[in-house]
Formats: C-alpha cells, sequence, structure tokens
C-alpha cells in the first residue's frame, strides 16, 4: 500500500520542483487599472513556469543582475494573446545615433530584424558596409528614434513557447499610457522586456538628453525603466500593410483593433 508517509514525501519533493514564485494569481499593478478594463487575467494560463524562471535565474547573474528582467508574468490567453509584465530596456537599432551617422554607442547596432524593403541589405551587404549610415539615410530599418517598437528574444524556445515573430502587433501599457506597437527586433535569449527609445517617450519616459540642429538624439540616458511594463501581443498579426511611409498609422490602427478583438474575445 501506498503510505501516508511517503505521500507527504513526494508532496514536499514536488513542491521543491516548482518555481518559488510560481504563478498563481497575477495581480497587475494598480496604476495601470484604468487601461485594463474589460481584461479577466484569471482566463490565462502560464505559457511555462519553468522558461520564467530562466529570466529569473539570469536576474541573478552579473550579465543581467545590472538591468534585471524583472518577469513578473509571462502568460497565454484563450485566444493565443502573449502576455507579460516586466522591465522595459531601451533599444536605439535602426537610429540615426546607433548607424554611426553620429558616435555610436558600445551596444548599439543600426540593423533591425524587420527590414522596410527586405531582402535589402542582406547580411553580407551589411557587413561589407563601412559606412551604417548609408543604411540609416536609405531607411532600411526600423529608426527606434521616430516609430515605438517593441523586442522580443531571438530564441526558438521562446518562439515556439509564443508563436510571437518579428512584424507582430501588440501595446504597450505603463501606469495610464497605453501604446501600440509592432515587434521590430531581437534581442538575446535571456532578455525580455525592451522598447524603442520613441517607445519610452511615448510612455512619458524620454531617454535623450540632448539633440542636435536637426533633432537628432545625441546622447541618451541608457537605463530601463526597472518594472511594471505590460506587453499584450498578437501572434501571427503581421501585416503586407506595414510600410515605412505609413508606419506610424498602421501600427496604430492594427494594433488598437486586435487589442479590442482580444478583449471581446475574454467576454
Amino acid at each position: 500500500m501506498f503510505s501516508l508517509k511517503k505521500s507527504k514525501i513526494l508532496f514536499f519533493l514536488f513542491a521543491l520542483a516548482i518555481p518559488a514564485y510560481s504563478q498563481v494569481n497575477y495581480k497587475p499593478p494598480k496604476l495601470s487599472a484604468g487601461q485594463l478594463k474589460g481584461i479577466d487575467f484569471k482566463k490565462a494560463k502560464p505559457v511555462d513556469e519553468s522558461y520564467r524562471d530562466e529570466f529569473a535565474k539570469c536576474d541573478r547573474t552579473p550579465r543581467c543582475r545590472r538591468d534585471k528582467n524583472n518577469l513578473k508574468a509571462l502568460l497565454k490567453f484563450p485566444d493565443g494573446t502573449i502576455f507579460f509584465d516586466s522591465k522595459m530596456g531601451l533599444d536605439l537599432d535602426g537610429s540615426w545615433k546607433a548607424c554611426s551617422c553620429g558616435e555610436k554607442g558600445k551596444t548599439d547596432q543600426c540593423r533591425t530584424t524587420h527590414l522596410w524593403n527586405p531582402p535589402h541589405p542582406t547580411t553580407t551587404e551589411y557587413n561589407r558596409q563601412e559606412d551604417k549610415c548609408v543604411f540609416y539615410k536609405e531607411q532600411a530599418f526600423v529608426d527606434a528614434e521616430n516609430i515605438p517598437y517593441m523586442v522580443i528574444p531571438s530564441g526558438e524556445k521562446f518562439n515556439r513557447l509564443t508563436g510571437l515573430k518579428a512584424g507582430d502587433f501588440g501595446i504597450v501599457i505603463y501606469r495610464d499610457k497605453m501604446i501600440p506597437v509592432f515587434v521590430a527586433d531581437t534581442g538575446p535569449d535571456f532578455r525580455i522586456g525592451e522598447g524603442s527609445a520613441a517607445l519610452l517617450r511615448a510612455v512619458g519616459v524620454d531617454r535623450c538628453k540632448a539633440r542636435n540642429e536637426e533633432r537628432h538624439c545625441t546622447d541618451y540616458e541608457d537605463s530601463s525603466i526597472e518594472e511594471n511594463v505590460l506587453f499584450f501581443i498578437f501572434p501571427n498579426s503581421k501585416s503586407k500593410d506595414l510600410k515605412k511611409e505609413n508606419a506610424l498609422a498602421v501600427i496604430k490602427e492594427k494594433a488598437l483593433k486586435r487589442f479590442e478583438e482580444f478583449k471581446k474575445s475574454l467576454e
């Protein structure tokens, strides 16, 4: 027979195997309550708690400790919408500064995952071109200074668990601000929660410290919003309608439409 003592031991071992902060009842920040009306988080399920724990583990290592992911939730709603609550770091890719038109930062790169006119530039074309400012002048990449975009992890596991890809639309909420966005870039697989300079500015946290006569930002404060940034992203929402000429209008239209459809699905 299966003894009571053995069952208690197994239960204890099972409890130890669950991450210490295992998702039970996620409660969004009160400052964002006004923008979250109609969203019942009890209808969402964790994407994968062991995977979420990988970001928490990184937060305890030197490579993440100074800019923690603070991933408090990674959820999937019944209609497939992915949600996460984390920090939001600053991404400058595609901008005047990152493309070395001015002084380049240590971690800045000109290219973004999303290309306005694929397949140009190819990886070979990009690597061969020493003057990356050429690509900025062509507007080959998504300009972080002017387009509110978000960044997702590039790892295969994140894509497999969430279904998210570059080009998908989303909504970012910080406190009482709600900003339509799209996924324009990908980053390290151990980092989550990053947005363009334009996105941080749109939520009221402008990191630009100085601009030149042409209004390009020449100096940024490279620091994150530490926590409580809410990301709603809609898998398979990429649209052929999105062009660099109409980016702001299409992002707003498509993202807000999907957000309303998402809320309606919860009724």
